[in-house]
């Protein structure tokens, strides 16, 4: 609107916008973004086009008759070609957007009640796979009916109610032995190497009351730390991953219902992981590191063994994470069983979960059902 209005008050008088000379011999051409004109000798100095002896410009296309104020601004010729194609890339950048805008799953509406009355607008989260619903859509799809938002958990099936109920259990036990990993996760230990390794495995959710719990948030914390570089909150700027290790809620993101994950080796912890239980539907892992001085040793592998085993009780389906190209992304697919995910998978993924993928990453796969 502001480019129009500014269009709008330049003149259609025959003067030139360079040497304000009127029209005469010399024919004045119109600015294809504006109603100024100019001579082509004028422009030709301004543009560095040559003049032809008839007058007229040698030009490669007709975007380039623009004034020296459109040029600044950028300003294009509605009707010209490359106004065209910015436009047909607008749309369908606003059609991706509104596919993983999120909102409600079950209508895909982001619209919602804002008042304090609830009716069939409102929304609720699932506390369990972070799914939003309208409670009119709740209703239409026989799920539940609800007057009022329920104190407490709710859950949006009862999937999503086991589920949470396991991973507190598997909080409780603490630290607690594992055995050592023999073809899961994407590969082996050699044998005479896991004979002698002792491992055991901590699920964490946040620091927790026990100073056991926040010594070992800590010892993962500083494992990822040293392989991820920060990855900044787009509206705060803080630091997402201390976030989301420490269960906490930034802006509009809640991730106090996040997992860390730490291996240890003999008693020395050597691999941590961040991860998300989205329900049956779908566990996240955004940071999954080992210990520098500790690579190499099968640690990883048995960190996935570990993963892969905890979502098979749990009745999770897939699980997936971010991965940058090239050799990561091979060793990824070939060694540990991942695929990069489907577009439409990706988009659903991104508006039901709110997944998150670093710049220049691909989110791969990998189902359970078919490890299983």
């Amino acid at each position: 609107r502001h480019h129009l209005v500014d269009s709008l008050t330049y003149s259609n008088s025959s003067k030139c916008v360079f040497c304000s000379k009127v029209k005469g011999d010399s024919p004045l051409f119109k600015c294809d973004a504006c109603p100024q004109a100019f001579h082509a000798k004028c422009f030709s100095r301004f543009s560095g086009l040559k003049t032809l002896r008839n007058g007229h410009l040698s030009q490669l296309n007709k975007s380039d008759l623009c004034c020296p104020k459109c040029r600044e601004e950028q300003r294009l010729e509605p009707k010209s070609q490359k106004a065209k194609d910015l436009s047909k890339k607008c749309k369908q950048l606003l059609g991706e957007l509104d596919q993983i805008t999120g909102g409600c799953c079950l209508c895909h509406i982001p619209d919602f009640n804002r008042g304090e009355t609830c009716n069939s607008n409102t929304v609720i989260l699932c506390d369990q796979c972070e799914r939003e619903f309208h409670i009119g859509c709740l209703k239409r799809e026989n799920m539940c009916s609800l007057k009022a938002i329920p104190k407490g958990a709710w859950f949006c099936s009862p999937k999503c109610k086991g589920v949470n109920q396991a991973l507190g259990k598997v909080r409780q036990l603490g630290c607690y032995k594992i055995r050592a990993a023999r073809g899961g996760g994407g590969g082996s230990l050699p044998k005479s190497k896991g004979s002698q390794i002792k491992y055991t495995c901590e699920v964490l959710c946040g620091e927790g009351k026990e100073e056991r719990s926040r010594r070992s948030l800590n010892e993962a914390l500083e494992i990822l730390q040293e392989s991820f570089a920060p990855l900044p909150h787009a509206v705060t700027g803080a630091d997402l991953l201390p976030i989301m290790a420490k269960a906490q809620a930034c802006a509009d993101h809640d991730y106090t219902k996040v997992h860390t994950i730490l291996l240890r080796s003999n008693g020395e912890p050597v691999c941590a992981c961040v991860i998300r239980i989205c329900g049956q539907f779908l566990a996240e892992i955004p940071f999954v590191a080992t210990k520098s001085s500790a690579r190499n040793r099968g640690h990883c592998r048995q960190m996935f063994s570990v993963i892969e085993r905890l979502l098979s009780d749990l009745g999770v389906e897939q699980y997936c994470l971010p991965a940058a190209a090239g050799q990561a992304m091979n060793t990824w697919i070939k060694h540990f069983g991942f695929r990069v995910m489907k577009a439409a998978a990706f988009r659903k993924a991104k508006a039901d979960f709110r997944i998150l993928l670093y710049p220049g990453t691909t989110l791969l796969v990998k189902s359970l059902m078919e490890t299983n």
